[in-house]
């Protein structure tokens, strides 16, 4: 448990070294982890996917000027940007219209994030598809792969506008809920418990009277009021 008083960040990776001390199944079979952008950092996602295998899902912290884009190759003359949140865009050379690209996957072997030509995977109409070197590559379109290394922080092995990282990142709001249910309706928002014996006590009770009341309501066949704070009726 870390102090309230402690920068998020950084506490991150002990915090996830402390977990593979006392339960290193847990931390073996894990396949994400999702936290708030108080936890976001280039550091801990290279740390999470390199050292532990698991798919950061941590929001990130917007500190790019608004609608901001970034060329994707500095080196070289393209129509491709991408902004603070690994969106990858182009450019219709003729229309100037801007196009999110198709994404099409993570390639682990490879380290790449995989995206194609927008107008080759939703069959949609581009004037420029020729002028921009799509074209030469056929009906698939042209492929753009990046490499997690372009920037830690904003590349991740699921892209933030993805499908999976949406309904992951959903999975943390309903973990959120409970919490915000312990610190209102269990009265540990404003407390006198002093101590880190008593505190973990008091947690673990209030969360075994969150279980047995759910599952009481289930057993009544009261599913939907498995959340409700009101005593079930007795059997």
């Amino acid at each position: 448990m870390a102090k309230a008083s402690s920068s998020d960040s950084p506490e991150l990776i002990p915090l996830v070294e402390d977990l593979k001390g006392r339960h290193p199944d847990r931390i073996r079979t894990a396949k994400t982890l999702s936290a708030d952008r108080g936890y976001d950092s280039a550091s801990n996602n290279a740390w999470l996917w390199d050292e532990c295998g698991i798919k950061p899902l941590i929001d990130i912290r917007l500190m790019w000027r608004e609608k901001e884009t970034r060329l994707l190759d500095g080196k070289k003359a393209d129509n491709v940007v991408y902004d603070e949140t690994g969106r990858l865009y182009c450019f219709c050379p003729c229309s100037g219209e801007q196009r999110e690209l198709a994404y099409q996957g993570f390639e682990k072997d490879r380290g790449c994030l995989k995206y194609r030509c927008p107008a080759a995977a939703y069959g949609s109409k581009c004037e420029g598809k020729s002028r921009c070197g799509s074209g030469s590559y056929g009906e698939y379109g042209r492929i753009i792969r990046i490499r997690l290394e372009k920037d830690r922080r904003i590349f991740t092995p699921i892209p933030r506008s993805s499908y999976a990282w949406e309904k992951g990142y959903k999975r943390r709001s309903a973990v959120e809920r409970v919490n915000a249910r312990v610190d209102g309706g269990y009265r540990f928002e404003k407390h006198y418990i002093r101590g880190h014996k008593k505190m973990e006590l008091r947690f673990g009770l209030a969360f075994l009277v969150m279980l047995a009341m759910a599952l009481g309501h289930i057993k009544e066949g009261e599913k939907e009021k498995m959340r409700s704070l009101v005593k079930p009726r007795a059997a």
